[in-house]
């Protein structure tokens, strides 16, 4: 079987899995949404240099997102947004500021966040080939409002990036 070779996760967040005794399914979700944010930052870096926003918040935030599910494991595999809720406090209880603990609670609860939420949020989307316009065009909104670029211009680079995730790591869970 063909595996998918995924670059290392933050150090923060590996400490995390094995402090919270993350189970190898949601640590693997944790690794390809990871791999997923790593190609968007990048990938807007190189088209748009001058787009501020945290890096390395959007990678750890895209690393540690889903540790909620270590309370609520019925999530792992099932629906639910218990992890959401109870995800942030957890990881603060665990040491992390709750400046980057708030990821478990955006990633599901984006709307009106700033641009590394909207990120993360995609992040989770796009690696299992899903699309959501909504959040899309609000990535758009923010690169065109800190870039100056066009709509188009943002909503192209957007698409691009999404479908290349989309292809290259959907299914590998």
């Amino acid at each position: 079987m063909l595996q998918l070779i995924l670059p290392p996760v933050p150090e923060k967040a590996a400490l995390l899995y094995l402090e919270l005794g993350a189970p190898p399914r949601l640590v693997r979700h944790l690794q390809v949404v990871h791999a997923s944010a790593l190609m968007l930052v990048d990938g807007l870096a190189r088209c748009f240099p001058d787009l501020a926003f945290d890096r390395q918040r959007v990678l750890l935030g895209a690393a540690i997102h889903d540790l909620g599910k270590v309370l609520h494991p019925e999530e792992i595999q099932g629906p639910g947004h218990l992890h959401e809720i109870n995800g942030p406090g957890l990881l603060e209880q665990h040491g992390l500021e709750a400046s980057l603990a708030r990821f478990a609670r955006t990633h599901g609860e984006w709307e009106g966040e700033g641009i590394e939420d909207l990120l993360v949020a995609l992040a989770d989307m796009v690696w299992k080939g899903h699309r959501h316009d909504a959040l899309e065009q609000a990535i758009c909104r923010a690169i065109t409002a800190h870039s100056g670029v066009s709509d188009w211009q943002a909503w192209s680079v957007i698409d691009e990036l999404a479908e290349a995730i989309c292809f290259k790591l959907s299914g590998w869970i």
